[in-house]
């Protein structure tokens, strides 16, 4: 069977240019139609890398749990067992005011603490950053509170052992308090003018470390316990619908332009080989003179 051989017509051409600018058309529609009548993410949708320092520097929450086992490194732990839970949760909401009231509410509701707030962009992209100090014992009842203010976009939640920091902290203190009722011993003794500075000397260092101790262990008191939740507000608010007719015009200037672009890169194509060609032929005419 012979197949016809393929003839350039015009009016190919033109059919062929017609269906080409036509599917640029539908494409460039298709694409107009569903970025206006549907509402993309309006912000992060988490703490920045900034916001993440401030709730780590604000104050760090410790609980605890009771506990009866030994911790591998052979140490008791007594009865309680020490830990970090931070959760990261991200609402998105379109009505910014009013959710935000409910968040707040929620976090007075379950006695928590706000440590850290932020809040960025305008109105119809704004984001509120809370970095929230929340009792143990009511922590999975915010997280579930905080779940049904908007529509949750992000959550994660991750609990650290942190029994041995404490551990260590208190050995460390204990340590220093042994050697500190050496050096008041010491310094009941008598000794030279310059014995007695160095030894008040290092009862001041002594204290100082004591007391920064003292501080780092405060965290871990039971009337401290806190656990740590990182709550982001985002707004988000559902753009108009826009008219069939305003998007198909839209689509047909964009299908131009594009089709604007391929016509000329063709014609530059074109143009090219066709210099070519000519050059190409003049070379042939020369070496032809110039063999005759």
């Amino acid at each position: 069977m012979k197949v016809p051989a393929f003839t350039f017509t015009w009016t190919r051409f033109a059919a062929g240019a017609l269906l080409l600018y036509a599917a640029l058309v539908a494409l460039a529609f298709t694409e107009g139609w569903t970025r206006r009548t549907s509402a993309g993410p309006q912000g992060t949708s988490s703490f920045s890398q900034a916001e993440q320092g401030d709730v780590a520097n604000a104050r760090k929450n410790y609980a605890s749990v009771k506990q009866v086992k030994a911790s591998p490194a052979g140490q008791p732990l007594g009865d309680v067992q020490k830990y970090e839970k931070i959760a990261s949760l991200t609402q998105r909401t379109s009505a910014f005011e009013s959710d935000k009231t409910k968040i707040e509410v929620a976090i007075a509701g379950h006695q928590g603490i706000v440590q850290l707030e932020r809040g960025t962009g305008l109105p119809g992209r704004r984001i509120l950053s809370l970095g929230i100090g929340i009792p143990p014992d009511k922590f999975d009842a915010f997280i579930a509170a905080a779940r049904a203010i908007g529509k949750t976009v992000l959550i994660t939640t991750v609990k650290n052992d942190k029994t041995n920091d404490y551990l260590q902290l208190r050995a460390k203190r204990t340590t220093l308090e042994k050697a500190r009722t050496a050096l008041d011993a010491l310094q009941g003794t008598g000794g030279s003018v310059d014995e007695r500075i160095h030894v008040q000397n290092q009862l001041t260092e002594i204290e100082e470390k004591i007391q920064d101790l003292g501080v780092s262990l405060g965290d871990f008191d039971s009337q401290n316990e806190l656990c740590t939740v990182k709550l982001t507000l985002e707004e988000a608010v559902p753009l108009a619908r826009a008219s069939v007719l305003h998007v198909l015009v839209e689509a047909l200037a964009r299908a131009a332009f594009v089709y604007v672009g391929i016509a000329a890169g063709f014609a530059l194509l074109m143009a090219g080989a066709w210099a070519g060609l000519a050059v190409i032929a003049r070379i042939r005419q020369l070496m032809a003179e110039k063999g005759a």
